[in-house]
């Protein structure tokens, strides 16, 4: 009887050691975090004047993966700091010294800021208007652009553990949320810089016209404004029998960008930024809205026709179906799937109005380009 009851107990205890051990497996792998609380300590009157925007995002906790430097899968190596003039970026290797890039959700826009103005008002104002970035965007790209057939990073959402491998680092990048994401997702690839160089010297050298101009109807419909010639790289497309560049997008940081705020709209009217003007149910103004990419829009799209752009909006719209564009939000953190914002009526609305903007957007932009080729 006595050695059943021993043999029961060490059952129940290897049973609730295990147990114990899994619990505090996932405790130690998860964590919740806020991407940056600042922008909720307002008051009404502050939102009414600054806008709303997209402050209870920022400030909703949300439940993430830590990262490791070194995990029995993987082993990474710090390289150096980069990114653009409000991301924090951290490259990193891993063990088949394939790059990857560990870029902050956190935003610090002071490197925007001419150094006069840093120590005024406007640097605060300026570091405020981050909330009108919706903070976890980049997670919904990836299903997007692949129902479009468009290379694509996919970004996971992460912690970066205090780990002493971080070394010079570790004070900057350690327990900061950001996005992990491979740097080169097809290999090689090459910049827009490098690309219209190789293009000015080689006229034989082919761009992939089409894909591009589907990100650039996504850009649209994600309502992402901020797409200059240094958020896409290039790659060869071997599996091809004629070589050509084909583009992947990146830095997603303004996807669903939406300023609501009265200050910020009469800036907008009196003509200032009006690429700014928001992720609404409608496009006011499609050159407008455009504008950061419309000298490489003219580059690239300048020789295409209006019946290639109405070709491939009418794909874009068959592929961007009302299932797909709804499916692509629970890539969100489980905790904001909450419909705060309608984005999926708002996507649904800008896919809807694809052909009148395509062709506003071809008139307005490609065409006068089309012309200058011409002559």
């Amino acid at each position: 009887m006595k050695t059943l009851q021993a043999f029961c107990f060490l059952i129940n205890g290897l049973f609730f050691s295990a147990f114990c051990n899994a619990q505090n497996t996932d405790s130690v792998n998860k964590v919740t975090m806020v991407a940056d609380a600042q922008y909720a300590h307002h008051g009404f009157l502050y939102k009414i004047i600054w806008g709303k925007n997209y402050r209870t995002t920022w400030n909703t906790p949300v439940a993430v993966d830590k990262f490791y430097f070194k995990t029995t899968a993987h082993q990474y190596t710090p390289v150096k700091t980069g990114g653009g003039l409000q991301t924090i970026s951290l490259l990193i290797t891993d063990e088949n010294n394939a790059e990857w890039s560990l870029r902050s959700v956190k935003k610090n826009p002071a490197r925007w800021i001419s150094p006069f103005w840093q120590k005024t008002f406007i640097r605060k104002i300026v570091q405020d208007q981050v909330s009108a970035s919706f903070p976890y965007g980049a997670l919904v790209v990836p299903e997007l652009a692949a129902a479009l057939q468009i290379d694509h990073a996919t970004p996971k959402l992460v912690v970066i553990n205090d780990d002493t491998l971080l070394g010079k680092f570790r004070e900057q990048f350690a327990n900061r949320l950001c996005f992990l994401e491979e740097r080169n997702p097809k290999g090689k690839s090459i910049s827009t810089e490098k690309l219209l160089k190789l293009k000015d010297s080689l006229p034989g050298t082919l761009i992939d016209t089409v894909t591009y101009l589907k990100c650039r109807l996504l850009d649209i419909v994600i309502g992402d404004w901020d797409r200059h010639a240094d958020q896409y790289r290039w790659y060869i497309d071997n599996s091809k029998t004629i070589k050509i560049y084909k583009p992947i997008p990146n830095d997603r940081d303004q996807v669903f960008f939406n300023s609501t705020g009265v200050l910020p709209e009469i800036i907008l009217k009196l003509g200032f930024m009006r690429y700014l003007e928001g992720f609404n149910y409608e496009v006011r103004n499609i050159k407008r809205f455009t504008q950061r990419g419309a000298s490489l829009d003219k580059k690239i799209l300048g020789r295409m026709s209006s019946r290639q752009f109405e070709t491939i909006t009418k794909e874009v719209i068959n592929y961007l179906s009302d299932d797909v564009l709804k499916h692509s939000l629970l890539n969100l953190p489980a905790e904001l799937q909450t419909g705060e914002f309608d984005i999926p009526g708002k996507l649904i609305s800008r896919r809807n109005a694809l052909p009148t903007l395509s062709k506003k957007y071809f008139r307005k932009v490609i065409r006068r380009a089309n012309r200058k080729n011409i002559n």
